[in-house]
């Protein structure tokens, strides 16, 4: 099984996978720069099957990171990495992670451009929501958001809210 983390730079999706295979497999730092530069790989077993979790570079990570990226997109490069593991059959759950806040225009924007194409061609596409540490109930910020998502046409096969922040 082929798992894809993708969202903005800082939103924790390294923290996400670290929550699942270990807390030190996936580099994450709490500075203002981005620490997942190109996609990495995972490997790990749940329940006895095995799962890659692909990490990938943090979108929107604005002009300084894309200068020593030779120019490169992160959104040209996210797309480019989808369409590889598409053709090799590699994605069987897109995993977008996202910050618990107000959803804004680069959130909608991320979903047309990759979760609403990779729910219609590929696999189905969840939504994990981070950076709910104050929250007594995760869960309720999901009852509550959820109507704001599907107004914006952001539809998902599921979703978890969680905190990513180590004990």
């Amino acid at each position: 099984q082929h798992i894809v983390f993708f969202g903005e730079t800082g939103v924790g999706k390294s923290s996400t996978i670290n929550l699942i295979v270990g807390p030190t497999v996936a580099r994450v730092s709490n500075d203002t720069s981005a620490c997942t530069l190109d996609s990495a790989c995972y490997e790990t077993t749940i329940g006895g099957a095995p799962f890659k979790l692909w990490d990938t570079r943090g979108l929107g990570e604005g002009f300084f990171s894309s200068l020593f990226k030779f120019g490169k997109s992160s959104e040209g490069e996210l797309k480019k990495f989808l369409r590889d593991r598409h053709e090799k059959r590699e994605i069987d759950l897109l995993v977008y992670c996202v910050r618990g806040s107000r959803a804004h225009n680069a959130l909608v924007k991320n979903y047309k451009s990759f979760c609403a194409i990779t729910r219609r061609l590929a696999a189905p596409v969840v939504i994990v929501v981070t950076n709910l540490e104050r929250e007594r109930n995760m869960d309720d910020w999901w009852e509550k958001n959820e109507p704001s998502f599907l107004k914006l046409g952001m539809q998902f096969d599921g979703h978890a809210c969680i905190t990513a922040v180590p004990d």
